[in-house]
Formats: structure tokens, sequence, C-alpha cells
């Protein structure tokens, strides 16, 4: 991997400071995502209060050259690399661009009914391979997959071997891949 080359690093926020490391990396004009939900719930004056929070504690993907990060990193100093698991630890987790972007999309249309997974926890191997046709899903591959504790099949999306995203998606056409 050279310097120049930008890719998404996924990076540790600790003590739930992911939206504080967004807006800080968003000011200095870092692109950066924070995987977040609306959820409603009640202030201590039981008056409703609608919120965005991150789902994954401590989460943040930052697009920026390993130098840049590395800078961001000096000056935002609880900002941390995600170890690289399938290396052992060594080096980052990155994720390629179009990951990124398939996985930005299913977010932004289906965060309220995505449930989270370590690439342990599920076994993708098991799932039929789909596409979808049509809906806010055109064109997006993944897994079909029954999910522990959940009553139907869901679309399932790996990332980078380091998340795996499963979400309830409701679309009018599902081709199954035929592997080779």
């Amino acid at each position: 991997m050279q310097d120049t080359e930008y890719l998404w690093f996924a990076m540790k926020a600790p003590f739930q400071r992911e939206l504080k490391a967004k807006e800080w990396l968003e000011s200095k004009q870092v692109r950066c995502f924070v995987p977040t939900q609306t959820v409603m719930s009640f202030d201590a004056s039981h008056k409703r209060v609608v919120q965005t929070r991150p789902v994954i504690s401590n989460l943040v993907f930052v697009y920026a050259t390993r130098s840049q990060v590395q800078d961001c990193k000096t000056q935002l100093p609880y900002l941390q690399y995600y170890p690289n698991r399938v290396h052992s630890g060594k080096g980052a987790v990155t994720v390629t661009v179009s990951e990124m972007e398939r996985f930005m999309l299913l977010m932004q249309h289906f965060s309220d009914r995505a449930l989270f997974f370590s690439p342990e926890e599920v076994n993708l191997a098991k799932g039929t391979p789909v596409r979808i046709h049509g809906g806010l899903c055109d064109g997006q591959t993944g897994v079909l997959l029954k999910v522990r504790g959940g009553r139907s099949k869901r679309f399932v999306v790996s990332v980078s071997n380091f998340l795996t995203a499963a979400f309830m998606v409701e679309c009018e056409y599902v081709e199954e891949l035929k592997s080779n």
C-alpha cells in the first residue's frame, strides 16, 4: 500500500467519542463515516426526543492516506487504528472504496433495520449468493441468510472481513447467483 493511496481506515474512538471525532475530522475537511441510527427516547422531563446514535460503539471510518490518518491521530490522541485480526493484529483494518460505498448506501436507506455481527458470528458460506434487482438496493450483491434471532432471511454484506451487516430489505426481485 502506497502512502499516497486513499483508503477507508476503520478507527476506534473509545468512550463514546465517535460523533465528537467525526465532527473534528469534518472540521479538518477529512471525509469520514459513522454508522448511525435514529432512535426515539425520553429526556429527564419525560418528553420524547429523537436522537442520532452510533450503531457500533467506538467505530469511525476515515477516508484518507496513511500519512493523513497519522496526522489526525497526532492531533486527536484518542483516535486509534482497529487492529487487523486477519493478520494477527498487525496493520490497520482498511476497506476498499467500493465496499464502503455499498455499505454507506445500505446504511443510508436501511439503518433502522440493520443488525451487525463480527465475522466469526456469521457463516456466509452457508448463505445463498444473490443480486438484488429493483428498489433502493438495485444492483447490490450479497448473501441471503437466516440470521439467529430473526424470523426471515436477511440480505447480508461483509465489509472487508471486519464487519458483517444484515439488512431486512423489501426487494421486488432477488436473483440467485450461480457459483462457478
